[in-house]
């Protein structure tokens, strides 16, 4: 018997490749084009990938979601501030100033363009404690397994690392009686006016470096939550089965609530209110919350339905490596 973290420190970081979609990793090439990797991440529903560089097959950082569409919306409003470019539009009419620009904007030039994710790998010998480690501090969402020829073997993320975890310690987890005021929580919560254009939202969730913002009314009440995970049911719309149009990116400056309505509505999700929970709950139930509903946060409002803190897998992650007792992996 022994602590997770000791289990943890003798479990090599390469079994839990097993654990990636079919088997393998997706990624993409540093010289694929912008356009192409929007539609790699949204044909995988994946929010990010691992680069590769195109000779070595090294892996050289990550490229997310917002990274993608931020940079091409801002090269877009750039293009757009020049009346005459504007104007220059095919037969179906799409700015071709701006679709040159997707075109020839490629992945390399915008790694990490959110800044949202420090860079790290380990090695697949390393011990699994090593990325939770990691993992539990704030810019570290995703971490890149290399074997010994620093060859990409696998990626470990905060959301996977938490449901290895569950699975292989659900006992001792569900044993444990402590509450999440009774952790260290978030003192604060990034808001976003329920005013605020979508695209405004977006570079707010990249210069912040989180994945999600609270969407607060006039009075500060939480009515909705925006997400990476939004952006992507967005791209995955106006990407499915068509070539995707450089301009429908640039439709982000609908209000943060027109976006989510429009989204959901073209994909068919139903409208949901964003996910709380109180600080009276076990910190293993709000675990298992946001893996089976397959969140990355939830909300602590007040009486008043004012958000207060912020639940996220950093928290949930740090209090499991405190978990003293274990059965061995």
């Amino acid at each position: 018997m022994g602590s997770i973290r000791e289990a943890l420190s003798k479990t090599n970081a390469s079994e839990l490749t097993s654990m990636m979609k079919d088997g393998q990793t997706i990624s993409v090439e540093a010289n694929a084009s912008v356009y192409n990797a929007i539609l790699v991440l949204t044909h995988n529903k994946i929010l990010s990938a691992p680069v590769l560089h195109p000779k070595t097959k090294k892996c050289i950082g990550f490229v997310d979601m917002v990274d993608l569409v931020a940079a091409t919306v801002e090269a877009a409003n750039e293009a757009n501030k020049d009346k005459a470019s504007s104007e220059v539009v095919d037969d179906e009419g799409e700015n071709m100033i701006e679709r040159m620009i997707m075109d020839n904007m490629n992945v390399n030039s915008i790694i990490d363009f959110s800044k949202r994710d420090d860079f790290v790998t380990i090695k697949g010998t390393d011990p699994v404690l090593k990325a939770a480690e990691l993992l539990s501090q704030k810019d570290h969402h995703r971490i890149a397994i290399i074997n010994d020829a620093e060859e990409l073997i696998g990626v470990i993320s905060q959301s996977g690392l938490a449901e290895y975890i569950s699975e292989e310690f659900a006992e001792v987890i569900d044993k444990d009686e402590t509450k999440l005021k009774d952790v260290e929580l978030p003192k604060d919560v990034h808001t976003i006016s329920d005013k605020t254009s979508a695209l405004d939202a977006f570079k707010a969730i990249r210069e912040k470096k989180v994945s999600g913002l609270a969407v607060v009314n006039d009075s500060g009440r939480l009515i909705d939550a925006i997400s990476v995970s939004d952006l992507m049911l967005f791209t995955e719309w106006i990407a499915g089965g068509v070539e995707m149009r450089f301009t429908d990116l640039t439709g982000l400056n609908k209000t943060v609530m027109e976006f989510l309505e429009n989204s959901r509505a073209q994909r068919e999700v139903k409208s949901k209110k964003p996910m709380t929970c109180p600080k009276g709950d076990r910190v293993c139930d709000a675990m298992e919350n946001m893996l089976v509903n397959h969140v990355h946060r939830l909300f602590i409002v007040d009486a008043a339905s004012h958000p207060v803190s912020i639940v996220t897998y950093e928290t949930v992650i740090k209090h499991l490596l405190t978990l003293g007792n274990s059965s061995s992996l």
